[in-house]
């Protein structure tokens, strides 16, 4: 994928490029985010996003993460989301049956032993996600779920 600067065709420096799969994903995140309900099949956020299970597995081929993985790594997310704004702990937002299942969802995704991180710091210990395109994509997405500290907001 190419992504950052390059140089122009009259010398000045290009913009980002915009990756279009990590967009589309983005884009998918932020629908999985906004869900009521804890996506648990890649056919649920299908559904949730207007399209086939085919059509979002193919998507996810193109940035090289499997559908599945790229689902475990949604419902974590959407769950610290709800966390941070709703209070109680990430798995208060995960419809899972019973503690080993609990277990093995927190391991895949990389948070072992770390329990309930915000949005930000589940971004920087997850272990699904290394492709940097897609994570300022993702950033990019995420924008209107972050909730900025006391401290860092503008002030009016």
């Amino acid at each position: 994928m190419a992504y950052g600067c390059a140089q122009g065709i009259r010398g000045s420096a290009l913009r980002s490029v915009e990756v279009h799969p990590a967009k589309r994903w983005a884009d998918l995140v932020g629908l999985a985010l906004s869900c009521p309900y804890d996506l648990t099949t890649v056919g649920a956020w299908a559904r949730e996003a207007g399209m086939c299970e085919t059509q979002l597995r193919l998507r996810r081929r193109l940035i090289g993460i499997p559908a599945k993985v790229s689902l475990d790594f949604v419902r974590v997310l959407r769950a610290a989301m709800c966390r941070e704004t709703r209070g109680g702990a990430i798995g208060d937002y995960l419809d899972v049956g019973d503690d080993r299942t609990m277990k093995r969802l927190m391991a895949r995704v990389g948070l072992r032993g770390q329990t309930d991180p915000t949005m930000l710091e589940y971004l920087d210990v997850q272990r699904v996600i290394r492709d940097v395109p897609l994570i300022e994509e993702l950033k990019k997405a995420l924008q209107p779920f972050i909730i900025l500290p006391q401290d860092d907001r503008p002030r009016l």
